[in-house]
């Protein structure tokens, strides 16, 4: 395939990344609409499509556009930097990506269950387990993009990476101190993934564009 077309492939990519983290804000405001006793400084996101949840329904339409769009674009990221960064930078997009696939599949199969009914059912389990795999991996994936970043001196970048893994690991880390507020913490938290999602959607469309620039005072 020329390589214009994969560009342009690829670019889509982006585009889908960036709509479907507008869905997903979606998927916060409307499920907070509609599920009216929601309190989302005590509640998990994961209140919202849980299986008892009134917001079940609109939620998990935006959450599942959310996740197949994040699965496209993360892979979109590793392939179109796999050879413009290093090998760090690009084992910390396989691992994002294996994250986004595992949030996917954890939110979209197993959603959180009432385990007043049903106990700690195997369905709770898996929901648990694709929780922590996806931070785990988020974790060890933004540190690789952290020194990845700062070795082929894409600084800025780096450092709202930090920022975020910072976050990321602050909203897990404290949550069960601040068990009256774990919503927000775990908000805090999650919300970095989905937002290094944008960011990397955003650099799909605007890096070729930005190494022209630089190339061009290069040469002036």
């Amino acid at each position: 395939m020329e390589k214009s077309k994969v560009n342009t492939i690829l670019k889509i990519g982006g585009i889908l990344g960036i709509v479907g983290v507008a869905c997903y804000v979606l998927q916060l405001l409307l499920g907070e609409l509609i599920y009216t006793d929601y309190n989302f400084v005590t509640q998990t996101m994961s209140d919202l499509t849980a299986c008892d949840a009134p917001s079940r329904t609109v939620s998990s339409i935006f959450l599942f556009i959310y996740g197949v769009f994040s699965i496209i674009s993360s892979f979109c990221v590793w392939y179109y930097f796999k050879d413009k960064i290093n090998k760090l930078f690009n084992v910390g997009a396989i691992l994002f990506f294996v994250a986004n696939f595992i949030f996917f599949i954890g939110l979209t199969f197993f959603p959180k269950p009432n385990i007043i009914i049903t106990g700690y059912s195997f369905q709770y389990l898996m929901h648990c387990i694709t929780v922590m795999l996806t931070v785990s991996l988020s974790v060890i994936s933004f540190s690789l993009f952290i020194a990845g970043l700062f070795k082929s001196n894409h600084k800025i970048l780096a450092i709202i990476v930090i920022f975020a893994l910072a976050l990321l690991i602050l909203g897990v880390g404290v949550v069960k101190l601040f068990p009256t507020i774990g919503g927000l913490l775990e908000r805090i938290s999650i919300n970095q993934i989905i937002i290094l999602n944008l960011i990397f959607s955003i650099y799909l469309l605007i890096y070729e564009t930005i190494q022209k620039k630089s190339q061009t005072k290069t040469l002036n």
